[in-house]
């Protein structure tokens, strides 16, 4: 029956050309159902369709025209889909930043493609809209709060007359610029509704008459999260944001919301597992968790399968391809009943049909299967190259195929295994360390929660986090030592870290990511612990 229902969704979907199509036909006929769900209010689709039409209406009259960009700060919520919406709607080319872009590099950003509008929340960007005003006289300011509410209510609700082309670039983001000047990442409409296809032939979403689902977007809605937003339109399916990005939060919501789906990073999927209090929540009404934006080490994902069942999925991509490139699928997670190999648990699925992916040597020649190097992607939904900066596209960009940054190696059934960035790999002399096949050997001890394996100066060193039952009454000592026994069994003898750190938790990212770079830089003014 899914599969029928997949295949009149993908039907209907060949019809649109830029996501204002997905969104106009969403509207249309899932009026009543619930949008979103964010700190206790409930949209509908009917109330949202109002909303954004007004607001579309008042930043025509702020002056903005079709392919003027407009730089967006705000919370994440509500708004945050709102002004995405409105966007798509009217053709007004977005940027979004998160609370901790800095204020510096949203200036460089802006001075790179001259935003016209300026949507944010007083409590977190207001220093940022003053440093805006003064260098750019005549953009508008639009505060989110009694002044954005106004412009709504004070508006008619009309759909933008506006022709878009699919080539029409939508959404232009901003990598952080912690090494250099951010690098802005254009995406064009017809780029969204390519990726949304992938999605509903390589996830399925089908769309449910009673009872829709409820997807609880785990990841900020300013980075992957976002990427619930059109297929959750598209099904008629709610949106529940969260407030905070923490177990508690999260468990509360699934057992209140009866959250049916679920998008999370491994790091907070980590997190739950490690909750103490995990058994006094019921998560029985999850039917999918859908976990990305990281690989997550096979000994976790183990335990998560045999707490929540075979409903884990994970998808591969990223900023530059938005996914699927691959797919690890609920039923590759088992194999004959039982929990799948952890060769394919380590890997990131197969390449879907639509995407081709090659592994190459630094020479870019193209390798045999198993054999390590640099993963190229070649996709519809591969963007059009960094804005306004030829040289370095022309090393992105190896005969139209993407150089995504990543090193890994393919089997010959196409199944793709990712160990991890080229920027992250170890090297000592002649030998080269890739730090994920280490990791996921140091995982299988009972007591680690997190580790990463990073290179300060000459050495390897790796940093743990312990999960809490082990923290109290725990000698590092002999964790130390137990560690360096399962790998003596494990790895070759010039992998092995040369000093192990132990860390409360290891730093994240906004997104809920494992900082490497800021790991680095915290042990390079800690007192080592000699092996």
């Amino acid at each position: 029956m899914s599969s029928i229902k997949n295949w009149l969704v993908l039907q209907m979907l060949n019809r649109f050309k830029i996501p204002r199509d997905i969104i106009r036909f969403a509207f249309k006929h899932h009026k009543k159902n619930k949008l979103i769900i964010s700190n206790d209010k409930t949209v509908t689709f009917q109330e949202l369709e109002n909303r954004i039409l007004s607001l579309a209406t008042g930043i025509y009259d702020l002056g903005l025209q079709k392919g003027d960009a407009m730089f967006v700060m705000v919370t994440n919520g509500i708004h945050q889909i709102e002004v995405a919406l409105t966007s798509y709607e009217t053709g007004i080319v977005l940027s979004s930043f998160h609370v901790h872009y800095s204020k510096e590099n949203i200036l460089k950003a802006a001075k790179l493609i001259r935003p016209k509008l300026f949507i944010y929340n007083p409590s977190i960007a207001k220093d940022v809209a003053v440093l805006l005003k003064k260098e750019f006289k005549n953009i508008q300011l639009l505060e989110i709060g009694s002044e954005y509410e106004n412009l709504i209510s004070k508006h008619q609700a009309k759909k933008s007359k506006n022709k878009i082309s699919p080539t029409n670039i939508a959404a232009i983001g901003f990598t952080s610029g912690t090494t250099g000047n951010p690098k802005a990442l254009p995406a064009t409409h017809g780029v969204f509704v390519k990726s949304l296809q992938l999605v509903v032939k390589n996830v399925g979403i089908g769309q449910k008459k009673k009872n829709p689902d409820k997807f609880l977007v785990g990841i900020p809605l300013v980075g992957a999260g976002s990427g619930v937003v059109l297929p959750s339109l598209l099904s008629g399916s709610a949106i529940v944001i969260p407030q905070s990005y923490d177990a508690r939060e999260f468990l509360e919501l699934i057992d209140k919301h009866k959250i049916t789906r679920m998008f999370i990073t491994p790091s907070l999927l980590i997190d739950i597992l490690d909750y103490q209090k995990l058994d006094n929540y019921d998560f029985s009404s999850l039917e999918n968790i859908i976990y990305g934006t990281e690989t997550l080490a096979a000994a976790k994902l183990e335990e998560a399968i045999k707490k929540f069942g075979p409903i884990l999925q994970q998808g591969y991509g990223s900023a530059e391809v938005l996914p699927p490139v691959s797919m690890l699928q609920p039923k590759d997670h088992m194999e004959n009943g039982k929990i799948a190999d952890r060769n394919i648990l380590t890997s990131v699925g197969i390449v879907v049909p639509q995407v081709k992916v090659k592994i190459v040597d630094d020479a870019n020649y193209e390798l045999r299967p198993l054999h390590i190097g640099h993963v190229l992607i070649k996709s519809p939904t591969l963007f059009t190259g960094y804005w306004k900066q030829p040289e370095l596209n022309a090393k992105t960009f190896i005969d139209g195929w993407l150089k995504i940054g990543d090193v890994g190696y393919l089997e010959p059934n196409k199944r793709l295994h990712i160990l991890g960035r080229e920027a992250d790999v170890i090297k000592k002399g002649n030998q080269i360390i890739y730090p994920r096949i280490v990791e996921e050997q140091v995982h299988n001890h009972p007591a680690v929660k997190e580790c990463v394996l990073v290179q300060v100066n000459d050495n390897a060193v790796l940093a743990i986090s312990l999960r809490n039952k082990f923290r109290k009454n725990t000698s590092h000592n002999n964790i130390t030592s137990e560690i360096l026994d399962i790998l003596k069994d494990s790895v070759e003898r010039y992998q092995y870290p040369d000093t192990i750190e132990f860390f409360e938790e290891l730093p994240r990212s906004f997104l809920a990511k494992v900082l490497r770079r800021e790991v680095r830089d915290i042990l390079k003014n800690k007192t080592k612990i000699a092996i």
